[in-house]
């Protein structure tokens, strides 16, 4: 009996986990690029793309995959003062707090429906390469990679994508009515809320999906409601902030309410810093997170 439990427990383990592998494109079904063209041919026969903008798209892929650089067809740049102007032009918010500077990536073809990591932290990275003191070490790392030998140079070239300082909060369970998380609202107030010289934006990862939190409105009211950037909204969703008159359609995209986020966990990953010594980095090595609401 305890050995056919263990079968069936193997064998379930082994169903979820092709189904984790699918979910997030890594079950051989398809890579990056066939995964774009069959979603793009499916655009053209949809008639939400030309033929011709059809074969564009798959020369820009090529080009893209053979230099191995994302071509940016996806980022919409320059949202931060226009989200500002129209929060603050919104009657009902008495206060609005916003991360310095970030540009929005969305999915594209190839990577719709398991790609919004990536998309995030390419988010994250469009902040961080705006701060001063990531510049000079970036620039110090570039001085030190030019003059050391090749064999230090791998792993110089593996410790520069992890010199930043990642602190994470695990918003375990809800700390409100039907499910809310109002603590982890009040976190993210605080957070914005801070008088920091640079203030990146914030990850947001919940089962299934992440996002990236840019900002949070307070309302005359006192209700809190979380402005996001979700890489499931395309660059041309995104183009409605163009617009100079005030863009309720486009403000309703990215403001979340309390009750718009009810999963019932979600981890928050906030940038405090670089990572300066050996021994910081060595120290972030173990993951370690801050709980909300506090362990007893």
């Amino acid at each position: 009996m305890e050995r056919r439990e263990r079968e069936e427990q193997k064998l379930r383990e082994q169903r979820e986990f092709r189904i984790l592998q699918a979910q997030y494109g890594m079950d051989n079904q398809g890579n990056f690029r066939e995964q774009s063209i069959t979603n793009m041919q499916r655009a053209v026969y949809a008639g939400e793309m030309s033929v011709a903008d059809y074969y564009n798209r798959q020369v820009e892929l090529c080009i893209a995959e053979r230099d191995g650089v994302d071509d940016g067809h996806s980022c919409t740049k320059g949202l931060i003062p226009k989200i500002r102007a129209f929060s603050m032009a919104t009657p009902s918010v008495e206060h609005t707090w916003l991360c310095s500077i970030v540009d929005h990536y969305g999915s594209t073809y190839g990577d719709k429906g398991w790609g919004c990591g990536y998309r995030n932290i390419q988010m994250m990275l469009s902040s961080l390469v705006h701060n001063t003191k990531i510049q000079q070490q970036a620039l110090q790392w570039q001085i030190c990679y030019i003059q050391a030998s090749r064999a230090y140079r791998k792993c110089m070239e593996t410790r520069v994508r992890c010199c930043w300082l990642a602190r994470l909060i695990d918003c375990h369970q809800p700390t409100g009515p039907n499910g809310t998380h109002p603590e982890m609202f009040g976190w993210v107030k605080e957070y914005f809320a801070r008088d920091e010289e640079f203030k990146p934006p914030v990850y947001l990862q919940h089962h299934g999906h992440s996002r990236t939190i840019i900002g949070l409105e307070e309302l005359q009211d006192g209700c809190l409601q979380l402005l996001v950037f979700d890489p499931s909204h395309s660059k041309s969703q995104m183009e409605q902030f163009s617009s100079t008159a005030l863009n309720s359609n486009a403000m309703r995209l990215i403001r979340r309410p309390l009750s718009a986020l009810r999963a019932r966990q979600y981890q928050l990953v906030y940038i405090d810093g670089v990572l300066e010594t050996e021994e910081e980095y060595q120290h972030m090595k173990i993951i370690r997170s801050q709980r909300l609401p506090p362990s007893n």
